[in-house]
């Protein structure tokens, strides 16, 4: 399972570069976006799939950061082609970093629980 989270992303990662140099109208600043969305999301993925978390935990966050990463990777689509004052930028960064710090608390929790 974790091979397949690793290959999985490397393939979303190259099909996003791919369509991004092919397509005219994917602005350069929306392709390393997703670029980076994918590329997050998956080592946060291989993180859910690698770490010794309850079942519970370990079910609920691979349900919730695929669809997280797949909201992320949309308003990547939308977000004007630059970083300053771009509200979509700062909502796909801070939702990103919920994602890590929600790891990172369910990583704390399973440590506890007996």
């Amino acid at each position: 399972m974790k091979n397949l989270i690793l290959i999985i992303g490397g393939v979303l990662f190259l099909a996003n570069l791919l369509l991004g140099l092919a397509i005219s109208i994917y602005e350069p600043f929306n392709m390393w976006l997703n670029c980076a969305v994918i590329t997050i999301n998956t080592i946060l993925m291989y993180a859910v799939a690698t770490m010794r978390l309850k079942d519970a935990f370990r079910i609920s966050l691979s349900t919730l950061f695929p669809l997280a990463g797949i909201i992320e990777f949309i308003c990547g689509f939308f977000v004007a082609p630059r970083f300053e004052d771009n509200l979509l930028v700062i909502f796909v960064i801070l939702a990103l970093m919920a994602q890590a710090v929600i790891l990172i608390i369910t990583n704390y929790v399973s440590k506890t629980i007996k």
